[in-house]
């Protein structure tokens, strides 16, 4: 939602908000920070208008963009299967959160997470692997719960 709340939009259910498209566009153009070119459809109503959507989206990701190995289908997301859905939002998390660049950060910082009213979390991540920049973000998020100790993410 923080993605989306530049636009003043809010996703409520995932398996269902994502199902016509309109929200995955808004979405993945603010998380890129370039609108699609290609027109869609303001108001599909019907399932193939949705798939179009959703299928102009992925696209957009795919190519302009150079995201490699999305396993989601069009169909997927309008369909709201959740497994996919996850799945999806997580590969985009991997790309967008812990590995991408931050200009002005040190070369090897990229900025992990942003949360307004709080400074960016920049994380050196030269050795370090998805999972341990997810933990170290983990970690910082809940500093301030004294009685949440995470050491990792197969034990309480």
């Amino acid at each position: 939602n923080g993605v989306l709340e530049k636009r003043r939009l809010r996703l409520e259910k995932l398996d269902q908000d994502f199902r016509d498209g309109q929200l995955l566009i808004a979405f993945v153009e603010e998380l890129v920070g370039v609108p699609l070119k290609e027109k869609y459809r303001k108001n599909p109503t019907s399932r193939v208008h949705m798939i179009e959507n959703c299928h102009l989206a992925i696209m957009f990701l795919k190519k302009d963009h150079s995201i490699k190995n999305l396993s989601i289908s069009a169909e997927d997301i309008a369909d709201g299967n959740m497994k996919m859905l996850l799945g999806f939002l997580w590969q985009l998390f991997r790309v967008f959160r812990i590995s991408k660049a931050v200009a002005g950060a040190e070369s090897n910082a990229v900025q992990l997470a942003y949360n307004p009213g709080s400074n960016p979390i920049y994380v050196m991540l030269l050795d370090k692997s998805y999972e341990e920049g997810l933990l170290m973000w983990v970690r910082q998020t809940l500093a301030n719960y004294p009685d949440l100790n995470i050491r990792d993410f197969s034990s309480r």
